[in-house]
């Protein structure tokens, strides 16, 4: 098998694996929009992630309707908040360890989707294009 055609089937099988995990991501925010509760949080601490997808993870202090103060943690990759910011968050309140934050963040949501998109054209490119001799 030519390496053009492994180079472009990688990179269509990253792109599906991306979109699998979005559509599951966004389905669980679903979800936990329906029955989850609104509050605000504050970022404690950011952390730039050591694996290849970059972006940072975010850990938010919150409290909770009953007054009882959780944290949770939440990646982010084209929005980075600092340490002190406010955030919304969405905690379920029988688990509140169920919390997501900015689970509205549009953008943060459409740049996973470019994203994929961008790896499915590339991948179906290099797969379309006559390997190179």
């Amino acid at each position: 098998m030519h390496p053009q055609t492994i180079l472009g089937s990688l990179f269509v099988l990253a792109a599906s694996v991306l979109t699998i995990a979005l559509l599951v991501r966004r389905r669980r925010i679903r979800a936990l929009e329906k029955v989850g509760v609104r509050t605000t949080g504050i970022v404690t601490h950011v952390d730039r992630r050591s694996d290849d997808a970059g972006g940072y993870s975010v850990l938010v202090e919150f409290i909770t309707e009953d007054g009882s103060k959780f944290s949770a943690m939440s990646g982010f990759s084209s929005f980075v908040p600092t340490e002190g910011q406010e955030v919304e968050v969405v905690y379920d309140p029988r688990d509140p360890l169920l919390a997501e934050v900015e689970p509205g963040n549009r953008a943060h949501q459409l740049s996973g989707f470019f994203v994929a998109t961008f790896f499915v054209v590339l991948g179906i490119v290099l797969l379309v294009i006559e390997p190179l001799s």
